[in-house]
């Protein structure tokens, strides 16, 4: 009988590929990484990684997914409210956008990432007794607020006049010198008041478009 040793090379999987391509681009950038690259790093041939993947499209959307649209289990728990769940996507998504900078351009490219872990949240939140009609703007409207607010957090920002800008614009100056929130503060407040405003919205709307149901 012959006895197969075990490999030298530990079996790919998916997560084993996406955790080394992961790697490289955050530590070189999304330029920098090939399948010729990835297959080096992980000591395989190239044809390989297509037993797992279509692409290296597939492969960095999935990075994308893996690194900024996981969802902490305790998030989905019975005793958290769907404004509390929605919250903590948000932040998470947006500290995970600062932390995979170059990511950025996959999320843009995407319509939508993390499918998975959108249709856990998607079912809490209609459970928790938000319409379905408005899951989606609330998912949409989070989204780009993080994206947007974390472009913006990671682009260095440039002095934008002399110092006597002061005595042009006194109330601009007098607001930015007095401004008390953090960056992350600033970032909450508004997530907050995005949530409120749609499902607000949503209570608003629903009686009228009752009645309009009704008449037809």
């Amino acid at each position: 009988m012959v006895t197969r040793g075990r490999p030298k090379t530990p079996l790919l999987s998916r997560e084993r590929i996406v955790e080394a391509a992961l790697r490289i681009v955050d530590d070189e950038g999304l330029d920098a990484l090939t399948t010729r690259r990835l297959a080096t790093d992980l000591g395989v041939k190239g044809a390989s990684l297509y037993n797992h993947f279509r692409d290296k499209e597939e492969i960095v959307v999935a990075v994308a997914e893996y690194a900024l649209t996981r969802v902490p289990r305790r998030m989905l728990g019975d005793d958290v409210s769907p404004e509390q769940l929605l919250l903590w996507g948000v932040v998470g998504l947006r500290d995970a956008l600062l932390a995979n900078p170059n990511l950025v351009p996959v999320l843009v490219r995407q319509r939508t990432v993390g499918n998975g872990d959108r249709e856990a949240v998607t079912a809490r939140l209609i459970e928790g007794g938000i319409p379905a009609e408005d899951v989606m703007l609330l998912h949409e409207s989070l989204e780009r607020w993080a994206i947007g607010n974390a472009v913006r957090e990671s682009t260095p920002i440039e002095p934008t006049g002399p110092d006597g800008d002061a005595d042009r614009f006194p109330h601009l100056t007098a607001a930015v010198r007095t401004q008390r929130a953090t960056p992350h503060e600033m970032f909450e407040n508004v997530a907050r008041g995005i949530i409120r405003s749609i499902l607000d919205r949503g209570d608003d709307l629903r009686p009228h478009e009752a009645e309009r149901r009704a008449r037809a």
